[in-house]
This record gives structure tokens, C-alpha cells and sequence, in this order.
């Protein structure tokens, strides 16, 4: 399986291709996962039930939040604030590249900022 999943990713466009440095990876993800279970990240029991709707600042915070504290990479944090989207090596395929372009600004951005400051 692991071999038609390689394929189909080298038949995707380099731009829409995985990059562990770029994406949120599966590491990160098993810590937003494991942080979200630990109850790291607050969510309010009128979100659990399904019933009280819940805004996208509401949504931005927590993810966000989750982020931060599985201690995802702050170049990536900074991108999903500043773009909306959360691009990880799972979903790559899924965005424009026009969203890619701008996911990878904001890390590069990110990047740039941080090493004029180091």
C-alpha cells in the first residue's frame, strides 16, 4: 500500500507534493492529537454537546491553542493564523495553488522575520 500511496504523490505537481518542513507533519499532528486528549486545549462542554453554535474566532482560538501547545512548529502557527488554512502533509493535495503560495509566504515570512531577530 505504502508503495501506490508514494506513487500518487510523485505523480502530484512538486507544488502540491508533502514537505515536512513546509506542512504540518504526522509527528505534529500526534501531539495536537495527544494534547487535545490530555485536555490541553479547552473546550467548553456547550461546544461537546452539538447544540450552542460556535463561532470561527471560537474555532481559530482552539486550533490555534492546540498548536501552540503540541509545540507545532512557530512558523507553521504563524501561517494558519495568518492564512486560514491548515495545511498539513496529509491534506497538501487538497489546497489551490494560489492557497500554497500563500501558505508558503507566511512560513517563509515567518522564517525571514525570525532570523533577522536572531
Amino acid at each position: 500500500m505504502a508503495v501506490a500511496e508514494d506513487w500518487n504523490i510523485r505523480r502530484r505537481p512538486l507544488w502540491q507534493r508533502p514537505d515536512l518542513e513546509r506542512h504540518v507533519n504526522d509527528l505534529e499532528l500526534a501531539s495536537i492529537d495527544i494534547m487535545i486528549e490530555m485536555g490541553a486545549v479547552h473546550v467548553p462542554e456547550s461546544y461537546q454537546d452539538g447544540e450552542t453554535p460556535i463561532t470561527e474566532a471560537e474555532v481559530r482560538n482552539m486550533i490555534s491553542s492546540a498548536l501552540f501547545v503540541a509545540n507545532v512548529d512557530p512558523a507553521k502557527i504563524y501561517a494558519y493564523l495568518s492564512t486560514g488554512y491548515l495545511v498539513t502533509v496529509e491534506n497538501v493535495g487538497n489546497w489551490s495553488s494560489c492557497q500554497l503560495t500563500a501558505w508558503n509566504k507566511a512560513v517563509a515570512a515567518y522564517n525571514e522575520s525570525s532570523a533577522a531577530h536572531a
